[in-house]
């Protein structure tokens, strides 16, 4: 599994003035012989985890990639993480927001962790950048 084209935007230079927030952009791709399911992704201390009706997880076939776009603020309702065309296809938070984390210039830490269908074994990996304004 792989995470790439990472963008984080923080339009204000710093904090999360106006409930406005940081724009998020990330790219995960299945780089194993096996589906995976996305259980969780971490970007710089906030928890996503996905909000769907019958699954706590989003499947990926191995070679697939699926992008992911959102916002991180200091309102809960306002920070999520999209995917896909069809209502409802995100992942949500209930994590604080440390505002001070997505200052620009400020490295972030990004970790996704999912599980293998076919072995069932735990998977994780991570990456960082840099936020820009």
């Amino acid at each position: 599994m792989s995470i790439s084209d990472i963008s984080i935007i923080n339009p204000g230079g710093t904090g999360l003035t106006g409930g406005q927030g940081v724009s998020v952009a990330l790219t995960l791709t299945d780089t194993g012989n096996d589906p995976v399911n996305i259980t969780q992704i971490t970007i710089g201390g906030v928890t996503f985890t996905p909000n769907t009706t019958n699954h706590q997880y989003i499947t990926i076939q191995p070679g697939q990639s699926l992008s992911l776009t959102g916002t991180i603020s200091t309102t809960a309702t306002n920070t999520k993480l999209s995917y896909g065309t069809a209502n409802g296809n995100s992942l949500t938070t209930t994590s604080t927001v440390n505002t001070n984390t997505f200052n620009v210039g400020s490295t972030v830490v990004i970790q996704v962790t999912a599980t293998d269908i076919v072995t069932n074994q735990q998977l994780a990996t991570q990456a960082t950048t840099v936020v820009q304004d």
